[in-house]
């Protein structure tokens, strides 16, 4: 993966520091440099940077009023979004972060390009104020409690973000909190933390320009930590274990006569033990009216057992109660987790979600029915999928929250609703076509000679497309056999695509099977359509699409320039009347290319695929069918590989590799 990263300056009145961070950011690295003047008074200027300003190297956001460092920071992270960069490496502009320390950060991001870094400042020296060294021993006390996670320097404002990971969270925090609240969101998705130990400069009390008010950011920052404490005893706290133990706590505490009582000291016990209240909440419950008069049973056997009252029986029968359905319930969920294809969260597919006896019942209404009689039934089952999918249903939330950005809630569900009908069109008619074979939709092509011409001169092409529409349908009835005497569509499962592509050569090693083939068939003239849009492996690149960055595939092309091939995008969607438009644009001629050209250019093939993408999504919106969180999920590596450890370039060295 290429990376790139652009150096963030946040800064409000630090016009005696500013132009010397600046200048050491544009003399001693290689990065761009975006500079956010937070409503400073006088407005910034930087005359003696004219060249960089005119060339972009150094890029000026002002914001005319003083909004607070935190949404300084979020203006960077859009316009840093909107530029391509893949990372925002923040530091204050009042000389505390030494440009000197970057390398550091850099070398990290290369290592770890989904981890958030963060600067874990050395405050040995003798100018660090007492009141920096409480604040952040207190600040990571809470982000300990909070995540269960334990960080160094949780307020640390030298820090770089994954912009993959930040693009689409929400924040209400304004000012210096907004560092809290990044971080905490962060680790509640499960995001790594990075720690690099760095130098700073305080300076003595008198020349210190200090923006933090002691009074006001403390009270913001203790009720952000106050929400947030409530939020993890709702958010986090899920594993098998902790379930299990918040589920017995509760139980036990329904069984004590503290009837009105039980709600509040479930959630006073969930905040001293950590545990997650909305488990511990539903055991309490045991002591719904029906099941009350068992319990007093219970409660008075046990109490004449060990000669004491009903009150103290209720305890230990609670506990004895509690304990049972603790580990019972830790017992299910491991059964239930082994037997779990936790990949398909990721994703929804109808044959996966509509069980065998709907499957069965769609296909003999197919063959016996009619394919309106399908679509008729689709009108009760769509619905379904919108109540019992909540995985593609959040999924397809985000893609309408990134495509149509201006749709409230409400409407939003109406078009979630919308693609789901979508995407049971075209499964039915996929499902129609199986059964009936000889049966052929009709398809409108556009562009379909730009395939003809690479088939007839016998040279290998790669159909490049996408989860989209329905590629298959508008393929098969363009008859292309008139043209050729063999035509072949090579699809392959995603566990078949993971290995890594660094040589097509046969070496007889498991897995490398399907490369070898598709090798064969380029080589003998036979078109092979891939897909482009979902990373199978650690081949991928992150680019922009519908403005936001996203991981495409960098395989079809890397096959592609190995074997000296044509690639062209081609794309199939359900039109009206339930025809389908089939689209081929040029193809475009590989030969292979070594060292930094090929990281290059495969950047800017993928980049111009996710283009034609978007182009074509925005003519058939309700026809995007990766169902999983495009915009924001890791994509996943190779077995046995750990996501972004390896083949990282700095976008900068590719372009001068001669440089450091």
């Amino acid at each position: 993966m290429i990376i790139r990263t652009c150096l963030c300056i946040p800064t409000y009145n630090n016009h005696e520091t500013i132009q010397k961070v600046v200048r050491d950011c544009l003399t001693q690295t290689h990065f761009p440099v975006m500079v956010v003047d937070d409503g400073s008074f006088p407005a910034l200027q930087f005359a003696e940077f004219k060249n960089e300003l005119n060339s972009g190297r150094l890029s000026l956001m002002r914001h005319e009023q003083n909004l607070g460092k935190g949404v300084a920071v979020q203006t960077a992270i859009r316009g840093a979004v909107q530029k391509g960069f893949t990372h925002l490496l923040t530091l204050d502009g009042d000389g505390q972060h030494l440009v000197s320390e970057i390398p550091k950060f850099i070398e990290a991001i290369k290592n770890n390009p989904w981890d958030l870094i963060l600067g874990n400042r050395k405050f040995a020296a003798p100018n660090v104020p007492q009141v920096s060294k409480f604040g952040r021993n207190f600040s990571n006390f809470w982000v300990k409690f909070e995540t269960d996670v334990k960080v160094s320097d949780s307020q640390s404002g030298f820090r770089a973000y994954p912009l993959f990971h930040v693009q689409n969270l929400k924040f209400f925090t304004k000012k210096f909190d907004f560092e809290i609240e990044v971080l905490i969101r962060l680790l509640w998705k499960k995001v790594k933390i990075h720690e690099v130990e760095i130098d700073v400069y305080y300076p003595p009390p008198a020349e210190r320009v200090s923006h933090f008010d002691k009074l006001w950011d403390n009270v913001r920052i203790s009720i952000l930590n106050t929400i947030f404490v409530v939020m993890s005893l709702f958010k986090s706290h899920h594993s098998t274990r902790e379930i299990s133990i918040a589920l017995g706590l509760g139980v036990w505490i329904g069984c004590t006569p503290l009837y009105g009582l039980h709600t509040v000291v479930a959630g006073f016990l969930s905040f001293i033990f950590r545990l997650n209240f909305i488990y511990a909440w539903i055991g309490t419950n045991i002591s719904i009216p029906p099941l009350v008069p068992l319990l007093l049973l219970g409660a008075l056997a046990i109490g004449k057992h060990f000669h004491t009252n009903w009150v103290f029986g209720s305890i230990l029968f609670g506990a004895a109660l509690g304990l049972s359905i603790g580990v019972i319930t830790f017992l299910t969920l491991t059964f239930v987790k082994k037997k779990k294809n936790l990949s398909s969260k990721s994703g929804w597919s109808g044959k996966m979600r509509g069980g065998r006896f709907g499957n069965w019942f769609l296909k003999m209404v197919a063959q016996y029915a009619g394919l309106k009689t399908c679509y008729f039934c689709l009108n009760f089952i769509f619905p379904y999928f919108y109540i019992f999918a909540p995985q593609a249903r959040k999924a397809s939330n985000e893609y309408w929250s990134v495509v149509r950005p201006d749709a409230g809630w409400a409407k939003r569900q109406l078009l979630i609703l919308k693609h789901f009908h979508q995407f049971g069109l075209v499964l039915l008619d996929r499902l129609y076509s199986t059964v009936h074979p000889h049966f052929y939709f009709k398809t409108i092509s556009h562009g379909h000679a730009n395939i003809i011409k690479p088939i007839l001169d016998k040279k290998g092409v790669i159909l490049l497309s996408a989860h989209t529409g329905g590629w298959d349908l508008a393929a098969n009835t363009l008859q292309l056999q008139d043209h050729v005497n063999e035509f072949t569509t090579v699809q392959y499962e995603a566990k078949e695509l993971r290995t890594k592509l660094l040589s097509l050569k046969p070496s007889g090693k498991q897995g490398e099977q399907p490369i070898l083939e598709i090798r064969e068939s380029l080589l003998q003239g036979i078109p092979i359509g891939l897909m482009g849009d979902r990373p199978m492996g650690g081949n991928f690149e992150l680019v922009l699409f519908f403005g936001k960055l996203a991981a495409m595939d960098t395989t079809p092309f890397r096959i592609a320039t190995s074997c000296n091939a044509s690639l062209l995008f081609t794309f199939g969607f359900r039109g009206k009347n339930s025809n389908y438009d089939f689209f081929a644009y040029p193809a475009k001629d590989y030969q292979m290319v070594n060292g930094s050209k090929k990281w290059l250019q495969n950047y800017q093939d993928v980049q111009e695929f996710a283009y034609r993408l978007e182009e074509m999504v925005k003519k058939y919106p309700a026809q995007w069918f990766n169902f999983y969180p495009f915009w924001s999920a890791l994509p996943k590596p190779p077995p046995g590989i750990e996501a972004g450890k390896s083949h990282n370039h700095l976008i900068e060295e590719l372009h001068t590799p001669n440089q450091g």
